[in-house]
């Protein structure tokens, strides 16, 4: 569900190419959840449905907060740098539309997911597994420098696209971001196990549908205290990395981020309007 919810969340970042991917999410959803469940023609239709749903409830009610926090954050730009209240304070309204996302998703899916025979939800719990198994592969295999690397140019390219041509000294902050955060992808995928052998016990009880919601609602819970820490020290930098680069804001980079802004604006527009 992380992967869904992340899907519709964060699909504006890539320009012209994610607003095509939005326009497509239904179908884009149910390609990429086929590789996880092994579903009925019946039930390939209800979650179909349940996607549509979701999809329908976020473009009316979830993007016209977006915009509005979108046009917040152009008055934020005109005055630099940003202090941390108000990155602390975007930070939080995205985390609530992440919450609201997770809780209507769990409302959608719990009842799809409580009619799944056993050999279904074995056959979904396994390809997780292997999802896990494949990435703790990655963490094992590949040295830090190179992890960090990969993480550095991931986030050269968000801000690249975000500000245009970075500078030097933007670089190094992002550079040295990079280096002090906490590698918790281990944590996470211990995380992921705990929660996924819950969920696969609830999945195969009879009757579970308000079990499963309400498990599907709270997946922190099993988080280890390490792993809440190390994200909290994480967020806390990403923070200061973003308080940091607003010193060193360019003019044109304003301009291009402004420019972006409003091309994300227009296009919640044509959607809320469609």
């Amino acid at each position: 569900m992380r992967t869904l919810t992340l899907l519709i969340c964060f699909v504006f970042i890539a320009g012209c190419s994610s607003q095509f991917a939005y326009r497509h999410l239904d179908w884009i959803i149910v390609w990429y959840s086929n590789d996880y469940l092994d579903l009925t023609h019946q039930q390939s239709k209800q979650f179909s449905n349940s996607v549509k749903n979701t999809l329908s409830w976020h473009q009316q009610i979830e993007l016209p907060k977006y915009r509005a926090q979108l046009l917040e954050i152009r008055r934020d730009l005109q005055t630099l740098p940003l202090s941390a209240a108000q990155v602390e304070h975007h930070a939080q309204r995205l985390h609530e539309y992440w919450l609201n996302l997770r809780s209507h998703i769990s409302h959608e899916i719990a009842p799809l997911a409580s009619q799944l025979n056993e050999d279904q939800i074995d056959y979904l719990f396994y390809q997780l597994e292997r999802r896990n198994q494949s990435k703790l592969e990655y963490l094992n295999e590949e040295p830090l420098s190179e992890r960090q690397q990969d993480q550095l140019e991931k986030w050269l390219e968000l801000f690249t696209d975000l500000f245009g041509e970075l500078t030097s000294v933007q670089e190094d902050l992002i550079a040295e971001f990079i280096t002090q955060r906490q590698g918790n992808e281990k944590l996470r995928v211990e995380y992921l196990q705990a929660y996924q052998a819950e969920l696969k016990l609830v999945m195969l009880k009879n009757n579970n549908t308000q079990e499963l919601q309400a498990l599907l609602d709270q997946p922190d819970v099993f988080k280890s205290e390490e792993y809440v820490l190390g994200q909290r020290q994480n967020r806390e930098a990403a923070f200061q990395l973003i308080r940091n680069l607003s010193v060193y804001l360019t003019p044109e980079q304003i301009r291009h981020l402004n420019s972006v802004i409003d091309e994300y604006i227009e296009f919640i527009d044509e959607l809320i309007q469609d």
